[in-house]
């Protein structure tokens, strides 16, 4: 069995013209005008030859793979190629499963510690349908047209392509054609030539990911499925119907093979040479390390509403081309393609529960995690545009920290914490699922931040008071805690970001000692008894004011409702306390905890309007190649009795995220308040989604940007106070509440 070149069909049929010289690649040697296998074994049973300036051999045993020609190299840091290469395979590539795909890097990473290219073959060696394909640097030549005898050979490449009108048939050469840049285009100048009426393209169905699926087990606002990806058929520029045929070797670039596999299935052409792999058609180039990249099916590729078989079959093999060509003006119109029902695996949406994940921490799960976080964030993460993209320079860092350190389950933590700071933003959470790390238990206290220091705020800890400023934590100073905590802490503004921090303390795994200083200056050291988290919860509820009118400050005309879920209870509804406020001269809105449902049920009871949701806007990748598209959702409420429509003051502050800051958005867009008093909000808003990571970690993100109802940015901006008060020492000791006295005040005024 030989292979034959593009340049090889003039040498072989032309009388009386001599044919180009002929380079072979390596482990071949020209035999007459052939490459054949180079070496005293070379026979009928020693394999396929390679083509010309084919290159080396298949990287991999998978057959498939030897079916399918490369693309060109990408100079640049290996990390950044296997992330790039391993999203694309992850979310577009033939497995149904994330963690199918994440034990299969997590392998091949333990094996190649490196990040080099072998690392790249042992990944997709592992993974059907995805295949380690040599990168070939060659541009697309010149296109060229060759007339034998009266058949017009199109050489497809850079610049025009024109048929002699004298041209009693046209055939195509598509061999030795890399997936070169400007391929697809070259293929279609040099059709349109060909065709004398437009040609109906296959459709692909690709995998379509409406925001980042949730990974977490417990739903998801987010989804993927399979889309259907119309293209534009087929050019036609002739002006008059010529028989046609296509001619390929076994070896193919994607692109080229989806041309071929479709005019012959179409019925518009002969394909002569050898037959055509649909895996290759449906397969797409993704650079990797150096000279190796991969070649990974992205989708199905569909034909008169049915899949493409796994193989059109060639009229006449690599032998017989030189005679069907001469005979090609008199041919007629080719046979109706006689194939078998397709039998490979058809792409499908993701599963969740496809694979079990690898949670043993090893290397190679840790520098596997690492990439997953970075690709994913590349693909999905909605505010770039806000907060700029670091990430590239972070995943450089960690992976070097992960090498030059000892690895364990705190140092694998600490470095996707790291990544994840990149990204500013607060909805950045990681949790060990592993089952290899506890907590004992929670320090039952709430924390906030004055002049920078963290203060109790309120307390169920035995020996510790409102008032008393944590000095240090274990044995380390607090500067020196959060000096190494805040640059692994991701966070939209500073006081979230600072509470963020504080949380990563609050879990304790033993009792733990604290130093603290009472407001009157003596320091002293508690020992923190790991408490339940109900304890927490307890914690939260003792600080809430309830709602009702504002009498003991001497404001018995004023009424406070306090929209957190910890102050909403059976006795002490929202709706109650709008009743309540029917009358009043105004109302204080107290949204610096976390909403709860009832208080979006009663919002409506708040507007004098309709009021409109934020914009909330859910990144759609369809297909790999395809720019990212935005899908907007947005929701609005008619105002309903009992209603308070009098003048209103909001109070915020560092914890108003995420659902609070939804409810914040809508009453400030819709110029439903007087004043905005306290401290700048989270900057935080948008579903979470949770990605679960090799080595047993989940990490969230906010998987969806939030705009103001203008198209304003919100992120990292959040609420701005018109009035700005933030707590002393002595207010948390006392419990005084100064911004509620700013608001009394603010509503007072003219």
């Amino acid at each position: 069995m030989f292979r034959i070149t593009a340049g090889l069909w003039v040498a072989l049929l032309a009388v009386g013209c001599q044919a180009p010289p002929v380079q072979c690649g390596a482990g071949t040697r020209l035999q007459g005008q052939v490459c054949v296998v180079d070496g005293p074994d070379a026979g009928p049973d020693a394999g396929p030859t390679l083509p010309p300036d084919a290159g080396p051999g298949p990287l991999e045993a998978e057959a498939d793979c030897a079916r399918v020609l490369g693309g060109p190299p990408v100079a640049q840091p290996a990390a950044l190629a296997i992330s790039g290469a391993h999203a694309a395979v992850r979310f577009f590539g033939p497995a149904n499963s994330y963690t199918a795909v994440d034990n299969a890097l997590s392998q091949a990473l333990d094996a190649h510690p490196a990040l080099e290219a072998e690392a790249l073959v042992a990944y997709s060696a592992a993974l059907p349908g995805v295949c380690a394909v040599a990168a070939h640097p060659e541009a697309l030549p010149a296109a060229s047209v060759q007339m034998q005898g009266a058949v017009a050979v199109i050489h497809p490449g850079t610049g025009a392509v024109s048929v002699p009108p004298s041209a009693a048939a046209v055939a195509i050469d598509l061999t030795g054609l890399f997936e070169a840049e400007g391929l697809p285009e070259a293929l279609q100048v040099a059709v349109a030539e060909a065709l004398s009426a437009p040609l109906p393209r296959s459709t692909r169905q690709v995998r379509q990911h409406v925001g980042y699926t949730d990974q977490n087990g417990d739903g998801s606002a987010y989804s993927n499925q399979l889309a259907p990806q119309p293209q534009a058929d087929w050019p036609a520029h002739a002006t008059g119907s010529r028989p046609l045929a296509v001619i390929v070797g076994p070896s193919l670039a994607p692109s080229s093979a989806e041309l071929a596999g479709t005019l012959r299935l179409a019925n518009r052409a002969f394909l002569w040479g050898a037959s055509v792999l649909a895996a290759t058609a449906e397969s797409r180039w993704q650079p990797g390390v150096g000279q190796v990249g991969l070649a990974y099916r992205d989708s199905n590729l569909m034909y008169g509403g049915t899949r493409w078989p796994d193989e059109v079959p060639a009229d006449v093999d690599a032998v017989g081309v030189a005679a069907a060509l001469q005979a090609l003006p008199s041919a007629g119109a080719p046979p109706s393609v006689v194939a078998a029902v397709a039998g490979r695996p058809a792409l499908t949406p993701i599963d969740l529960d496809a694979a079990a994940l690898r949670v043993d921490l090893t290397p190679g799960t840790a520098r596997a995690a690492l990439l997953t976080i970075h690709g994913a964030l590349k693909r999905f993460f909605p505010y770039f545009s806000v907060v700029g993209d670091h990430t590239d320079d972070r995943l450089q860092e960690v992976l070097g920290s992960l090498e030059a350190g000892t690895l364990d389950r705190r140092l694998y933590f600490n470095l996707a914490s790291r990544l994840g700071e990149a990204i500013h933003d607060g909805h950045n959470f990681l949790y060990d699922i592993s089952g290899q790390v506890t907590w004992a238990g929670y320090f039952a206290v709430r924390v906030d931040q004055v002049d920078g220091q963290p203060v109790i705020a309120q307390s169920l800890a035995v020996g510790v008071n409102a008032g008393d400023t944590i000095v240090s934590i274990d044995g380390v100073p607090t500067a020196d805690w959060y000096a190494a905590e805040l640059p692994r802490t991701a966070g939209a503004t500073p006081g979230y970001r600072f509470d963020l921090a504080t949380r990563k303390y609050l879990e304790l795994s033993r009792p733990t000692p604290f130093g603290l200083r009472a407001p009157d200056g003596t320091v002293r050291t508690v020992t923190a008894m790991p408490a339940p988290v109900e304890m927490v919860a307890a914690v939260y509820a003792k600080g809430e004011r309830l709602s009702g009118r504002l009498t003991d400050k001497g404001a018995g005309d004023l009424q406070y409702l306090n929209l957190s879920d910890s102050a909403l209870t059976a006795t002490h509804t929202c709706l109650e306390a709008i009743t309540q406020a029917q009358g009043a001269a105004g109302l204080v809105i107290d949204m610096r905890g976390y909403p709860g449902a009832e208080a979006f049920a009663c919002l409506s009871n708040l507007a004098s309007t309709r009021m409109f949701s934020p914009l909330f806007h859910t990144p759609v990748l369809t297909g790999p190649a395809v720019p990212m598209a935005w899908q907007q959702n947005q929701w609005s409420l008619d105002p309903t009795q009992p209603s308070y429509t009098g003048p209103a003051v909001l109070l915020v502050g560092p914890t108003t995220v995420s659902a609070a800051e939804t409810i914040s958005t809508m009453l400030f867009d819709a110029h439903r308040l007087k004043k905005v008093v306290g401290r700048q909000s989270a900057g935080t808003n948008g579903n979470i989604t949770a990605m679960l990571l090799p080595g047993g970690l989940y990490f969230t993100f906010t998987g969806l940007q939030v705009l103001h109802l203008d198209g304003s940015t919100f992120d990292g901006q959040g609420l701005l106070p018109d009035i700005v008060v933030a707590p002393t020492v002595d207010d948390l000791a006392t419990g005084a509440d100064r911004a509620l006295d700013a608001a009394i005040a603010a509503l007072r005024a003219p």
